[in-house]
């Protein structure tokens, strides 16, 4: 739903990036006053986390991943070793994707599967709306608040296998901004035009009967513009990443699961954990509860935007999100909504003179099914 990691196309950092790009270029130092530079809103974009609702599988351990997530950590004892207490509950143990029932929930039980149907339409709404708060130095930036973005998506399932999963065709019906203040005219028909390229663009992905997503892919040949085609990226790590999985094992009401990821973003190594639970349950409809924590290690960084010759570290960042999610197992997309707030640190140097810049950001994502 990284709900945190994905969603910077969204962001209103980003609609300023695309709204500024085609402003003077950049200087050779920071700029030295509180008031956001074209340049420091582009680095503010590629700061924006973005909120995620389902991670990417996790990939293999790494020794750049928190130590909360090396192993020892979620290994349950190997079947050829004997546990220290044979007597003593296994711990869950992750499967293939990365998930980890925690608690069954209560009875009645049974494993929830999405039922997918040839030639099934089904039309979802995103809308984001954001908000930033900047530090430089001992200054505040103020970041004006750009309307929310307003994206129409329309999932068709083309095709269904024996094992259950489904291939979709994608195809983004309309991308624009809500109404509301934030932007100049300019800079309100600069966005339009720039993300209105993005409309009627077509793809395809193949999700498997418990909801995992795979194999996105967005044709972005028609796109020449770096900045939306970086924004294209991140929408379809959105796809790549929409809806809640569900266990391999039969689950009831208060049923808990987890899947930790590890994505790398700008050379950053980001660990995320989303905690699932179930709701409510009532014949094929039900809720999911969301519950998301994500952090990332210090280092260099590798961020869009950022003029020539100058580098940056990360500080620090930390983010976490909660939102509700309900799902109905004949319709292919969620509808509810995820809340998130993060804050990064980071260190921007250029022409020898450095400058820390605090980055905070709270963001609703909501999704919402649409009439066929």
């Amino acid at each position: 739903m990284s709900m945190l990691g994905r969603w910077r196309v969204f962001s209103a950092a980003t609609l300023l990036l695309v709204a500024c790009e085609s402003n003077k270029p950049a200087p050779t130092s920071p700029p030295p006053s509180a008031a956001p530079s074209p340049e420091t809103q582009a680095i503010a974009s590629a700061l924006a986390p973005s909120a995620s609702v389902a991670p990417l599988p996790v990939p293999a351990p790494s020794a750049s991943v928190a130590a909360a997530d090396e192993p020892g950590d979620d290994a349950g004892a190997s079947a050829d070793e004997p546990s220290a207490d044979a007597g003593a509950p296994r711990a869950p143990v992750a499967d293939s994707h990365g998930l980890k029932l925690l608690d069954p929930g209560g009875e009645p039980r049974r494993k929830l599967r999405y039922k997918f149907e040839v030639g099934r339409k089904d039309r979802l709404e995103m809308t984001t709306t954001s908000s930033m708060r900047m530090t430089m130095g001992a200054e505040t930036a103020q970041v004006p608040t750009a309307p929310a973005v307003r994206v129409v998506a329309a999932l068709t399932v083309k095709e269904v296998a024996a094992d259950g999963s489904a291939r979709r065709e994608l195809l983004l019906e309309e991308v624009g901004l809500m109404p509301g203040p934030g932007l100049s005219k300019e800079q309100r028909d600069q966005a339009q035009k720039t993300l209105g390229a993005l409309a009627q663009l077509s793809g395809k992905d193949r999700v498997d009967s418990r909801g995992f997503v795979r194999e996105v892919k967005l044709d972005a040949s028609k796109i020449d513009n770096p900045a939306l085609k970086a924004a294209l990226a991140s929408m379809q790590q959105t796809f790549d990443q929409m809806g809640a999985p569900f266990p391999e094992e039969e689950i009831g009401v208060g049923a808990k699961w987890q899947i930790k990821t590890r994505v790398d973003q700008m050379g950053i190594r980001l660990s995320q954990v989303a905690s699932y639970e179930l709701a409510s349950l009532d014949g094929d409809k039900g809720k999911i509860k969301v519950k998301l924590q994500q952090t990332a290690p210090g280092g260099n960084m590798q961020l869009p935007g950022l003029p020539k010759g100058a580098t940056a570290k990360l500080l620090s960042m930390k983010g976490s999100g909660r939102g509700q999610l309900e799902f109905e197992l004949g319709r292919t997309i969620p509808d509810g909504h995820i809340d998130t707030k993060s804050e990064v640190k980071v260190s921007v140097t250029m022409a020898a003179e450095k400058q820390e810049m605090n980055t905070k950001m709270d963001a609703r994502v909501v999704f919402k099914p649409l009439a066929k």
